[in-house]
């Protein structure tokens, strides 16, 4: 069930409460038009205390924005990464923070 969604220029970002697992999905570029540090910090911080799954399916975007939610998500402590899809540069670096990295074959 979803429980929060933010739409922004045609960008999905949602939380979704997965059998008591708080998951985040990024489907898009981390920029100033698309995910921004502050959408992926919010979602850090109302789950702090709480294990979070972010999952990610992006060809990357601003270096800069990339390392502000690497930071943030660094500070949560425990955040697991999981890859979908094809992704590329300033993700993958955010990505490096993570406590647990997914990627599957495909």
């Amino acid at each position: 069930m979803c429980t929060w969604k933010n739409e922004l220029k045609g960008i999905l970002l949602k939380k979704f409460d997965v059998m008591n697992k708080n998951v985040i999905e990024l489907n898009g570029s981390v920029d100033s038009w698309g995910y921004q540090s502050y959408l992926i910090k919010s979602e850090l911080k109302k789950n702090e205390g709480k294990a979070v799954t972010l999952r990610i399916n992006s060809y990357g975007g601003d270096v800069n924005q990339a390392m502000v939610i690497a930071k943030a998500i660094e500070e949560h402590g425990n955040v697991t990464v999981e890859f979908l899809g094809m992704n590329a540069s300033a993700v993958t670096w955010m990505a490096f923070s993570a406590k647990t990295i997914k990627m599957y074959e495909d």
